[in-house]
């Protein structure tokens, strides 16, 4: 084995256990390894192709909200998904809840089971934060509270059972902070609405 070969088999080694398996192909790249050069090593050692340019390791299983939020890296996980990421829905997502800055758009989002929300980027921006998948990789999604305002907006169509069920985990919840909730509910337009749950869980 080179001395270049070595190098190559450690960088995908260190790769894979820090993503849980994932390695991509731009990482490769950007430490002097040609694509070609890197294909053919994941190959011989059995990594799986599950999207352009990312690879997953034999040993794992794939994270595929963790792959989404690489391919589009502007999505935040929202609404319904946001609410099972911080454990506030029993019900897991089959299809997952994006939102992306006004303007971004990719073709390749389509063939996803990826519901695409669009937001101004100022609003898009806020409340934004890490969690970690299921597979322990950091994903980013909204706030507790910026996803519960999210559910209570009037133009978007959500479940009422799952609505109530949220905001009852979260007032139950050690870490809930309800002057945020609340200051965010009025900025959003859905105070009336958040605070008559919050008036009688309190």
């Amino acid at each position: 084995m080179t001395g270049n070969q070595k190098k190559l088999m450690e960088l995908v080694a260190h790769e894979a256990e820090k993503n849980h398996g994932v390695v991509f192909l731009a990482t490769l790249r950007e430490n002097g390894f040609p694509n070609q050069v890197s294909l053919n090593y994941l190959k011989k050692e059995g990594f799986e192709k599950i999207s352009g340019g990312i690879y997953l390791s034999p040993l794992y299983y794939e994270d595929e909200m963790y792959v989404f939020q690489k391919r589009f890296a502007k999505g935040v996980y929202s609404h319904e998904t946001a609410l099972y990421l911080h454990g506030l829905s029993d019900v897991t997502p089959f299809s997952y809840t994006m939102t992306f800055p006004r303007g971004y758009h990719s073709k390749k989002i389509k063939e996803q089971p990826i519901s695409v929300l669009w937001k101004d980027r100022s609003v898009w921006q806020e409340d934004q934060m890490t969690v970690k998948s299921s597979n322990g990789n950091d994903i980013v999604v909204y706030s507790m509270e910026r996803t519960l305002c999210d559910m209570f907006n009037a133009r978007y169509e959500a479940d009422e059972d799952v609505r109530v069920q949220a905001i009852v985990k979260y007032m139950r919840r050690s870490d809930k902070n309800v002057p945020k909730l609340l200051n965010l509910a009025k900025k959003h337009n859905v105070l009336d609405k958040i605070k008559t749950y919050v008036d009688v869980l309190l």
